[in-house]
């Protein structure tokens, strides 16, 4: 449990599930810490390491820092700018962490390398192009539930590729899922957030997440997911989150996706037209709980991650770490301290 940071604003989000007892046994969030990063320069991605403190791609600066959760501290520059020229990031986005290694989307330089936990560059592939093992502008990543496949989100070539965790060697790719759902057809455009002139184009796909067998790829601009198979990447379903009450029951919730993040069957994106984060089903993308941030402020929501007891999200053009605490995490571990304490609660609540 975190015992420092500042508090976010008193609101413990609007709550948007169909029914009590569909909430009642979800994993429910609440806003825990907000933390302002000066050190950071639009920053765009984050992951949890094994020992808990977290690691973000500083994408303006060009680094990979590591920050401790509690304080929003910067502990070390894991990657930075004192490398030689061919080894220096060029806007580092999407990462994913195993339990050796550091995965970064490399993006401007369209490579996908991989870090040893102390910064030394293990291996590094890609080049700019749309052949096999080629990229242009990758973006999330996503490491399969074996650890043994690496998910690229290949932006520019508007397709997943799929690598080899263990040399970054080429396994296959997939082409987003290019139909449109008729409600998302005739959507309005605008400078700041251009949308697709043909129904059927595919639009870059964004954050990536892994649940079992399943990739979750968000479709930014068509404002859904798509989920595909870890195997093969076959084609599985849309998940198009929709309004459960009001006057825009029914319709499309989301606005501009752009970060996921998966856990027991939960999904956590980030919108960032729509300031908020969404817990959804993973199964059909109902959604669970909204969680709204400071509505008129510079959209740059962004990266997620979760690990069960916390979800931290980064604001990218306000460089701040947003620290969620998971409702039902905390009550199972004032639980366990309870019965750890022989079933005396005294004091328990000091110590959560």
């Amino acid at each position: 449990m975190f015992g420092s940071g500042r508090s976010t604003p008193p609101a413990s989000g609007r709550i948007t599930s169909p029914t009590r007892q569909t909430l009642e046994s979800s994993l429910r969030l609440r806003p825990l810490i907000l933390h302002h990063l000066s050190q950071l320069d639009c920053a765009s991605s984050v992951a949890v390491l094994p020992n808990g403190h977290l690691v973000i791609s500083d994408t303006g600066s060009h680094q990979v820092l590591t920050v401790a959760p509690e304080s929003g501290r910067v502990l070390s520059t894991l990657v930075g700018n004192n490398l030689a020229p061919n080894l220096r990031l060029r806007g580092p986005r999407g990462i994913a962490v195993s339990k050796t290694e550091i995965f970064v989307a490399d993006c401007y330089n369209c490579a996908i390398r991989k870090f040893a936990y102390d910064g030394t560059q293990l291996l590094v592939t890609g080049s700019y192009g749309h052949a096999d093992g080629q990229l242009r502008y990758p973006n999330g990543l996503a490491l399969s539930s074996d650890h043994g496949t690496l998910f690229v989100a290949d932006s520019g070539n508007t397709r997943i590729v799929a690598l080899d965790a263990t040399d970054l060697a080429f396994k296959f790719t997939f082409l987003l899922e290019c139909s449109a759902p008729p409600s998302m057809r005739h959507r309005a455009s605008s400078p700041r957030f251009p949308m697709p002139s043909q129904p059927r184009q595919a639009c870059r796909p964004a954050g990536l997440a892994v649940f079992g067998a399943e990739l979750y790829v968000v479709d930014a601009f068509n404002r859904r997911l798509q989920v595909f198979s870890t195997a093969d990447g076959a084609f599985r379903r849309f998940l198009v989150p929709t309004f459960v009450e009001g006057a825009t029951r029914g319709k499309p919730l989301l606005e501009l996706p752009d970060g996921v993040a998966a856990w027991e069957g939960r999904l956590y994106v980030t919108d960032r037209r729509g300031d908020a984060v969404h817990v959804l089903s993973a199964e059909d993308g109902s959604v669970v709980q909204t969680i709204p941030f400071l509505m008129g402020r510079p959209h740059g929501l962004a990266g997620i991650c979760c690990d069960g007891h916390r979800v931290v999200v980064i604001d990218e053009i306000r460089n701040e770490l947003h620290v969620l605490t998971c409702l039902q995490a905390d009550s199972e571990r004032k639980q366990n301290a309870i019965a750890a304490a022989g079933g005396d609660n005294s004091g328990v609540s000091s110590i959560l």
